[in-house]
């Protein structure tokens, strides 16, 4: 891989990573915190773990240098497997998420698994942006909750693009990012 890097204020630099992995990234040594504007990994090698690989690199590497979190938009596309590896929805995106989640779930109940129903009724309850992280990992006890069959789809449907975050030296963002389960 090789990055391009340049300063675009004292406290900020941006970086364009490529190779495997495309990624742009704005670094704000003030806030303490990288966002990750855009990532992508090459159509030939997808679904073979480079984007974990590089998110555990790069915290890592942010850890170490006293940065707090990762934020990112994560898109329509991408929401899953961002909350996958441990991004979270910010307070407020968490909101409008559990709100659409919440009357789906509703409506859509009685046609859920029962494992289902529970996974997505503790999400529900828990009231925590890390809920988000949890349906993404989760799978029923027939298919994961997430393929398009039925109301776990359709419920699971409503978690739309979302302002997120990964902070940095938590043990929960860890447990997702690392596979500490």
């Amino acid at each position: 891989m090789e990055s391009d890097i340049e300063q675009d204020r004292p406290e900020r630099f941006k970086a364009i990573v490529h190779g495997l992995v495309y990624a742009k990234l704005s670094f704000n040594f003030a806030g303490r915190s990288v966002a990750i504007t855009k990532l992508s990994v090459a159509e030939g090698n997808r679904k073979e773990g480079y984007c974990r690989r590089f998110i555990q690199n790069l915290y890592r590497a942010l850890e170490e240098h006293g940065f707090e979190r990762i934020e990112l938009t994560a898109s329509f596309d991408g929401r899953f497997v961002w909350a996958r590896l441990g991004f979270q929805p910010v307070t407020a995106s968490w909101k409008k998420q559990r709100s659409t989640l919440t009357e789906l779930y509703s409506r859509h109940r009685e046609e859920l698994s029962p494992v289902n129903r529970d996974i997505i009724a503790g999400v529900i309850s828990a009231d925590h942006p890390a809920g988000i992280c949890i349906l993404a990992n989760s799978v029923g006890t027939v298919d994961n909750i997430l393929s398009p069959k039925g109301a776990s789809y359709t419920v699971s449907m409503s978690v739309v693009t979302w302002d997120g975050e990964l902070k940095v030296g938590s043990d929960v963002h860890e447990q997702f990012l690392f596979g500490r389960q």
